[in-house]
């Protein structure tokens, strides 16, 4: 029997991302993101190269009109993406917004966004540069990396996740 390895691979994605679920992670106590400058400044980039795309459709010809409105419609899309949360603390999991979950935009809702759904007692550390994060036990061959897009975090978010982290793993 032959086995679809894209087919198996697709679906332990979906697994691992979700979509928040009151039921399932409990309340949201808060949400962390990206540090305010960083989110004024990717936005200001990215309304300033769609303003230029939309100038370029309003005079090329039909051709590359409707391609530079469509690459305006996706930096729209980022816009409103890096304005969303990085990381839902919630009662009973940890969520942190999953890479590229945008390519799944219509599956449960328009613009709903992804996490990696983690519970407390899973993280075994965060790497120095927010970019990783640790999951398991620390032993030979127990921890597997996660990459995790923190790095834009708030420093009072930071330091604020990591002690809700080490209470709930404490309790």
């Amino acid at each position: 029997m032959a086995v679809n390895r894209e087919l198996l691979f697709s679906e332990q994605k979906e697994k691992d991302m979700d979509i928040y679920h009151r039921e399932i992670h409990g309340e949201i106590l808060w949400k962390c993101g990206r540090s305010g400058i960083y989110v004024t400044v990717l936005s200001m980039v990215y309304a300033a190269a769609c303003t230029i795309l939309i100038l370029i459709a309003f005079y090329a010809e039909w051709m590359y009109g409707i391609v530079s409105s469509l690459a305006a419609l996706y930096l729209l899309l980022c816009i409103h993406r890096v304005h969303e949360p990085v990381v839902l603390v919630c009662e009973k999991a940890l969520l942190i917004a999953a890479a590229g979950s945008s390519v799944l935009l219509f599956r449960c809702g328009v613009f709903q966004p992804w996490f990696t759904p983690l519970e407390y007692r899973e993280i075994a550390g965060i790497s120095s540069s927010w970019r990783r994060l640790y999951l398991g036990n620390r032993t030979d061959g127990g921890a597997v990396v996660l990459s995790v897009p923190l790095a834009h975090l708030s420093d009072s978010d930071k330091e604020q996740l990591l002690d809700w982290i080490f209470r709930m793993q404490q309790s």
